[in-house]
């Protein structure tokens, strides 16, 4: 992912790197932070692709536009999988782009 579109629909789709069996994930968050206050989505939220290891999340236009323009914003999970906590590194950066208006785009 290389940018957010504000008032998008925008994806994030992380793939992990590592040995984490999908089927013993009890807690995942997914972290879009830029100022300190992320926005933050739960397990049920997310949607896991235990063949490919992936992790995607849609963003709501609302979601994409709390997000500010001309910035990166830092995009990582944590969670817990075989009783152990884990996180995503790297951390994914993706800038935010601004649109024409600061409104939901049809």
């Amino acid at each position: 992912m290389n940018s957010i579109i504000r008032g998008t629909n925008a994806t994030i789709r992380l793939t992990l790197k590592s040995d984490i069996d999908f089927s013993t994930i009890t807690s995942l968050e997914l972290y879009l932070d830029q100022t300190g206050s992320p926005i933050v989505k739960t397990l049920s939220d997310l949607d896991l692709d235990s063949e490919n290891k992936t992790v995607t999340y849609k963003l709501s236009q609302e979601e994409s536009l709390a997000l500010k323009p001309n910035r990166s914003v830092r995009i990582y999970l944590i969670g817990v999988a075989n009783g152990d906590r884990f996180e995503t590194r790297p951390i994914v950066k993706a800038t935010v782009e601004d649109t024409s208006k600061n409104e939901v785009m049809a």
